[in-house]
């Protein structure tokens, strides 16, 4: 070989292994569209940045801020042309750095990318649900004022619905673009979860933060997979391919699939961000597999382990620990299927009890709210306007439970319960500083069942700190209750002192007919929200007739509120409407209606009380005495009457008429009034039985520790425990329940010396 021919060797190889210069003209350096001008990366974690290159050429990278060095990178696009580069991680701060990344003569340059803490905002149509729609959410935009909020906006299908989509994920989520607090219009784009979520991490964290938008309404579950999570897991699998869901990349190659179908979403919007750090997940879907859709197995538990896998591969965590926050589904009646949002719960409890990194967040709560503002493609049933209160639930439980600021953010949720005195003793665990309720002094949201598995409207109060007494007076052997199990249980209000509600629960799923007690039967507001099936709104649930006027009264039986009625010396009647589809009372089992009724006149008072079906409340119940027997057509409530509770039996009307019209059904009736002078009437606390209530007992109102019922805890009441434990007193059933503090079913020494510390503020709770 000549010397020349040796040169021109030497040349051609030393040319084969340069790097290839990106000839700017041809376009083909590219990065995806989310790395963008005003970015957040994650703070404290590699920053890896990447895109499409020609095969060999080399990228670089260089990463500035104001009066500091560059720190740089480099990489080289591979036989595909794709490359990667890693810089090195940042602390989270409030100066902005400038990102150029070069390939030969183009340039990409990334001006104010801050560092902070990045969540991804997941799931359905309440996520979705921008800021623009919510209650206060255009006051918001134009008041947050705030540079370091960043939010990576994203059309909401990329590919739009009607499109077909890929069964392998895409490289980009094309359209995408980064917005700010303080402007705006980037405010109105964004979800208005995702929004008040990470208000709460700007205040408590005091680092820019960052949210990812990628929720798109109407979307199962299964959509937000990978098909390794599916084609992995025998039973999710199965479940959709039995149900026609299933899809084989195949039919993805071949068939046009909307947005829907399993993977697609994931393909679309979550697989092309792998490789960004993020801190964790706001998951809020739920309603396209509400009931154990696609069946019945318990196929969302099991879909959502999937996902929490999936996302955390995706994002870095391939031990499964990336932090998923799940907001529980909105409450709602749903028509007649009252149990389908418990039982959806459930299957996330058992989720969040196999993964510590799961947790979810009740807001069965937080009031329904669809008229402010009226605009919006969502401003319709099932999306609430009110998300300033789930939103920040979110990110109190990210700040507290994830970033370890402070206490701990939890429900409380049951752990026991044992029965005493005709009643059951619940116990709760995660009480924080205790138990306490949303609003009222009364504890609403319970039921209780004897043998037979028929749940009844409890009543219930807090006794201790992490304890609640739950019993109806018409069963003296309960065995079985439920918290809030129902799909709408906006009147439930036990939570802990950090204002968190207590997680919906059912003792048995062995339940027969189910009434749970509604927020009209507490009398404690006179518009309550009704569903008609084709309209819902807080209406009104009470309202006067005849020569009779009504309003609430402070001076109340249990709860916040009585019903005032005004009377004029004639007949004057309140009618409560519930021809709701998750409402009428089934009389085969709860044929019992009782009230409590005072008279704070000084006249006598007659009271009727008409029944019927759907608005035609012609028919007179018959009251009946306290061994259920019917007794006549009226009663009378005596002058100056305190609270007294009057029973009726539905199933008996008074004249032979009969059962109540609309065969097994009541969901109409009316509370009417007669004096001989002009006057009021208060009216409280409605509950339906299977069997006539027994008389309230002194057990019943008897509060832990208060020995003597005089209303205070202190040494008087120690003496008396005491007394009893050495002989020298026989203790009433109310003073043995009061007494026994440690729940040992006796009262001692113990018991005595546990009060004396409670009531010389030694201790602030009972120690059970």
């Amino acid at each position: 070989m000549t010397k020349r021919m040796l040169s021109l060797l030497l040349t051609l190889l030393l040319a084969l292994a340069a790097p290839v210069v990106c000839p700017a003209a041809e376009g083909d350096f590219s990065m995806p569209s989310f790395f963008g001008n005003h970015m957040l990366f994650q703070q404290n974690e590699p920053v890896q940045v990447w895109g499409k290159a020609p095969a060999g050429a080399k990228v670089t990278a260089e990463l500035t801020k104001q009066g500091g060095a560059a720190q740089s990178a480099e990489a080289t696009a591979g036989d595909d042309g794709n490359w990667s580069l890693t810089l090195p991680a940042q602390a989270g701060g409030y100066t902005a750095y400038t990102l150029t990344v070069r390939c030969g003569s183009q340039t990409v340059t990334l001006q104010d990318v801050v560092f902070g803490e990045l969540w991804l905002a997941a799931g359905q149509s309440n996520m979705e649900f921008v800021l623009d729609w919510a209650a206060g959410g255009k006051e918001a935009e134009q008041n947050t004022n705030d540079p370091y909020l960043r939010m990576l906006l994203m059309p909401i299908d990329p590919l739009g619905t009607a499109s077909a989509h890929p069964g392998r994920p895409n490289d980009d989520v094309t359209g995408c673009r980064w917005g700010k607090g303080d402007v705006p219009v980037d405010l109105s784009a964004v979800s208005a979860l995702a929004y008040y979520a990470a208000m709460e991490l700007r205040q408590a964290l005091n680092v820019p933060v960052g949210v990812i938008s990628a929720a798109v309404g109407s979307t199962p579950i299964q959509t937000w997979l990978s098909r390794e999570s599916i084609d992995g897991n025998r039973t999710l699998k199965n479940t959709l391919t039995a149900a026609g869901l299933y899809r084989s990349l195949a039919q993805f190659n071949s068939d046009v699939q909307n947005f829907q179908q399993m993977t697609a979403l994931y393909n679309t919007k979550i697989a092309p961000l792998s490789g960004l750090a993020i801190k964790g997940v706001f998951w809020c879907q739920g309603e396209s597999n509400r009931d154990g859709r696609p069946n019945d197995d318990g196929f969302y538990g099991r879909a959502l382990e999937a996902l929490s896998q999936t996302f955390s591969e995706t994002f870095g965590h391939p031990k499964g620990d990336l932090p998923l926050l799940v907001l529980h589904i909105a409450a709602h009646p749903y028509g007649s299927d009252n149990l389908s949002v418990p039982k959806w719960i459930e299957e996330v409890a058992a989720c969040e009890a196999l993964l510590d990194n799961v947790q979810s967040v009740p807001l069965y709560d937080v009031e329904l709210d669809y008229t402010d503002p009226p605009e919006g493609s969502l401003a319709f049933l099932l999306h609430p306007h009110n998300k300033a209160v789930p939103g920040s639930r979110l990110g109190l439980a990210a700040v507290h439970n994830v970033y370890g600021v402070g206490s701990p953010y939890l429900s409380p949720v049951v752990k026991s319960a044992r029965q005493e005195e005709g009643a059951l003793l619940v116990r709760f665990d995660d009480v924080g500083a205790g138990l306490s309720t949303l609003k009222g002094n009364a504890v609403h949201g319970f039921t209780i069942a004897g043998e037979d598995g028929v749940q009844l409207p409890a009543k219930a109060k807090i006794i201790s700190k992490n304890t609640v007494k739950v019993w109806n007076n018409s069963l003296d052997e309960p065995v079985s209750f439920t918290y809030a199990f129902q799909s709408y249980s906006n009147g439930a209000n036990l939570c802990s002192r950090d204002g968190l509600p207590a997680m919906p629960y059912r003792s048995s799923s062995e339940l027969t007919d189910y009434f749970a007690t509604n927020d009209w039967m507490h009398c404690d507001e006179t518009e309550v929200w009704v569903d008609t099936g084709a309209v819902g709104a807080y209406q009104t649930a009470w309202q006067a007739a005849g020569e009779g006027s009504l309003t609430l009264s402070t001076d109340c039986y249990e709860g916040t509120g009585a019903l005032s009625l005004a009377h004029t010396g004639v007949t004057a009647a309140a009618e409560a409407r519930f021809q709701f589809s998750q409402l009428p009372l089934k009389l085969s089992r709860y044929p019992y209606l009782s009230l409590m009724l005072k008279n704070p006149d000084a006249q006598p008072k007659t009271i009727r009380l008409l029944v019927g079906v759907d608005g035609k409340a012609t028919l007179t119940a018959a009251p009946v005495d306290e061994t259920g027997k019917p007794v006549g057509e009226t009663v009378t409530l005596p002058a100056n009457a305190p609270y007294t509770r009057f029973t009726f039996l539905v199933t008996e009307l008074a004249g032979g008429a009969g059962a109540a019209p609309g065969a097994d059904v009541l969901n109409t009736l009316r509370v009417q009034v007669e004096g001989a002078a002009p006057g009021t009437l208060l009216i409280d606390d409605l509950t339906v039985g299977a069997q006539p209530p027994r008389a309230i007992l002194a057990v019943d109102e008897a509060e832990w520790g208060d020995v003597d019922g005089n209303g205070a805890i202190n040494a008087a009441d120690a003496l008396l425990v005491l007394r009893a434990a050495v002989g020298k007193l026989t203790p009433s059933d109310a003073q043995r329940f009061a007494g026994d503090v440690d729940l040992n079913d006796a009262i001692n020494a113990a018991d005595a010396l546990a009060i004396l510390r409670y009531a010389v503020h030694r201790v602030t709770a009972f120690p059970v």
